[in-house]
């Protein structure tokens, strides 16, 4: 019983310490590393660059402990010491491979030592040493106006442009770019021209008669030019663009659209956002000028003889979208000079004056009086309105309302050969008139709006839809 009692007590004493040692042991494994040495990872003794530019590679520095095992998470402070330069963070952190980078931008002044240091706590901090050379002129390229489609003889619809930039990608600000047409036959406005603020020199380029056009850019110090090029269009496919008002100062050439039957045609495109109403006006002592107008290919306004229609000169009734105009000679061959001129029309039709009205258009305000075009005269008085032309294709049907708060509104459409389509009267005064039509032949209709009682004045409007 002695001896029992003596070997349990030794057991008792012995595991604790047991348990105490291994607890010991473990503490020691999972304790942090202390940082021993902190050496750079960048082998060259001097970096290289470009001056204001960031160097090719980060800088780095490797933190490890006594016994050479890399640690994570330690804190590395950056700083600029001489140069000028900036780094990209004041502090970064080890990686688990120990490694710690930074972005370094070195200073402005070409060759000057300039250093950088990565910092950690408690110990020597690591300096780099870098050298900047200056950034010199390194590409050029087109910037705008490139592969263009053009219209033979006439300035290019943008202008071309080359950017010039150094080798650290900046714009290269007030270099003279010299230009020359290198096939073509086309003309530049300006031999040279200069960098602006974007390293961008532009120019206007008139391209030539046919084939292909080519245009060189030469940078001083760059090897070769930046080459431009461009197409010639179909000059009876592309038009102009034309605004309201504009004046245009033009000649028919034998380079212009050759129409069938030996004419010459120029074209204009005028796009309106909003119902607008424009009188469009081709002059020439040249040729006898006639004027045309079609909306995706179909026509909206031509002269016509039989209805006394003559589109030059006359006021037009559009609705929203592009209408191209068509400027060309009565006569076949006809060539010279000539004027095209826009302008926003007054919208009330007075006396007998022609104007073109197009489907989705409306009249705006309107009003009969007696100085609007007068029909069937007699002792009694007679009947006035007001007449509106509209071309249409065979089988389309349009839709013709005029409405008044005080008229006795009155519709008669007569066919491209004079005869009466329709007449309309359904009501009484402050009637709205509404009738269907459909042409029976391709050509030019004319709407006559008016009242059904003599002597009848006031306000209406004439709207047409599709």
């Amino acid at each position: 019983m002695l001896e029992f009692r003596l070997r349990r007590p030794l057991a008792a004493v012995l595991f604790p310490c047991l348990v105490a040692l291994a607890a010991c042991d473990d503490e020691e494994s999972i304790a942090p590393l202390t940082p021993a040495e902190v050496v750079s990872t960048v082998t060259v003794d001097t970096l290289r660059g470009l001056v204001n530019a960031p160097l090719s590679q980060d800088v780095s520095v490797k933190v490890t402990s006594p016994d050479g095992r890399p640690i994570a998470g330690v804190p590395v402070a950056w700083a600029v010491t001489a140069g000028n330069g900036i780094v990209s963070d004041d502090t970064t952190r080890t990686d688990p491979q120990g490694v710690a980078r930074a972005t370094w931008t070195i200073g402005a002044e070409p060759d000057a030592v300039q250093t950088a240091t990565a910092t950690v706590a408690g110990l020597t901090p690591v300096t780099f040493v870098a050298k900047g050379a200056a950034a010199d002129l390194y590409a050029a390229g087109a910037s705008e106006g490139n592969e263009q489609l053009g219209l033979a003889l006439e300035p290019l619809p943008t202008p071309v442009g080359v950017r010039v930039i150094r080798s650290d990608l900046t714009p290269v600000p007030g270099v003279a770019v010299t230009w020359a047409v290198a096939a073509g036959g086309g003309t530049v406005d300006s031999v040279t021209t200069t960098t602006d603020a974007n390293g961008v020199a532009r120019n206007t380029w008139t391209i030539g008669a046919a084939g292909e056009q080519a245009l060189n850019a030469s940078i001083p110090g760059l090897p070769a030019p930046v080459v431009l090029t461009a197409t010639p269009a179909d000059p009876c496919l592309v038009a102009r663009v034309v605004d309201v008002p504009a004046t245009l100062n033009r000649s028919l050439e034998a380079a212009d659209c050759n129409a069938e039957g030996g004419f010459f045609a120029e074209f204009f495109d005028l796009t309106v956002s909003a119902a607008t109403n424009v009188v469009a006006t081709l002059a020439s002592t040249a040729f006898t000028p006639v004027l045309s107008v079609t909306a995706d290919g179909s026509n909206v306004a031509v002269d016509d003889a039989e209805t006394g229609s003559e589109v030059n000169g006359s006021k037009l009734f559009l609705a929203p979208g592009t209408y191209r105009f068509g400027a060309t000679s009565a006569a076949a061959g006809g060539t010279g000079a000539y004027t095209l001129s826009t302008a926003v029309a007054d919208a009330d039709m007075t006396g007998c004056e022609m104007a073109f009205i197009v489907p989705g258009a409306t009249s705006g305000a309107q009003t009969i009086s007696n100085t609007d075009c007068a029909s069937s005269t007699t002792a009694t008085g007679s009947y006035f309105s007001d007449q509106y032309r509209i071309y249409l294709n065979a089988g389309e049907t349009i839709t013709v309302t005029q409405e008044s708060p005080t008229l006795d509104s009155y519709i008669i459409v007569f066919g491209p050969t004079g005869f009466s389509q329709v007449d309309v009267d359904g009501g009484g005064p402050g009637d709205t008139e509404e009738e269907a039509i459909t042409a029976t032949v391709s050509g030019v209709y004319v709407i006559d709006a008016g009242t059904f009682d003599k002597n009848e004045f006031g306000a209406y409007t004439l709207t047409v839809t599709r």
